[in-house]
C-alpha cells in the first residue's frame, strides 16, 4: 500500500473518530468525556455547588477551580495544565440540582485519583 494512501486511510479514521456522537451528556469526540456519574439532589445548584466547592477545596488543598456560567456551575481539579475530574451543577426543576461527575479518560482509563471521595462530599451539600 502507497504511503499516502495510508495516511489519507489514517486520517479518514481520525476525522471520523473526533467527529463525535450527542450533546446530552454524552461525549461529543474523544477529547471531551462523558460523566462517569450523574446524581439528582434536593436544593439549588448554586448553594450546593458553593458549598461542594467549599468542602471539596479543603479537603483537596488548592487546584479547584469553580467557574459560575449561565444557569450551572463547574467545578474542576487541575493542576500542571492537567484536568482531572470535573463536576457540573446545574438545575433540573424546582429545587432539585443535577450534578454529572466526569474524570479524565486517557489510553490507559481514567484517572481515578482519589475520586472516591468527591461525591460523598457533593452528597452531604444537598438540603
Amino acid at each position: 500500500m502507497d504511503a499516502r494512501l495510508r495516511i489519507a486511510i489514517a486520517a479518514a479514521v481520525v476525522g471520523i473518530l473526533l467527529s463525535g456522537c450527542r450533546s446530552d451528556g454524552q461525549a461529543n469526540s474523544l477529547l471531551e468525556q462523558a460523566p462517569i456519574d450523574s446524581i439528582l439532589l434536593n436544593g439549588d445548584y448554586r448553594k450546593i455547588s458553593s458549598c461542594s466547592y467549599e468542602r471539596l477545596d479543603r479537603a483537596a488543598g488548592s487546584g479547584i477551580k469553580k467557574v459560575d456560567l449561565d444557569g450551572s456551575t463547574r467545578l474542576a481539579l487541575e493542576s500542571g495544565g492537567v484536568r482531572h475530574w470535573e463536576l457540573l451543577f446545574r438545575p433540573a426543576g424546582k429545587n432539585e440540582t443535577k450534578v454529572d461527575f466526569t474524570v479524565v479518560q486517557t489510553m490507559w482509563g481514567p484517572d481515578r485519583l482519589s475520586t472516591g471521595k468527591i461525591m460523598p462530599e457533593v452528597r452531604a451539600c444537598a438540603s
